[in-house]
């Protein structure tokens, strides 16, 4: 794997999970 992808979807995951405790259900963590 490319170590830039994989910092990239950590940060989208991370991303993810920080709005959805912030209280937007527009992204649902699978």
């Amino acid at each position: 794997m490319i170590p830039v992808a994989r910092t990239t979807l950590i940060l989208i995951y991370f991303t993810i999970f920080y709005y959805s405790i912030v209280g937007n259900e527009y992204f649902i963590i699978v």
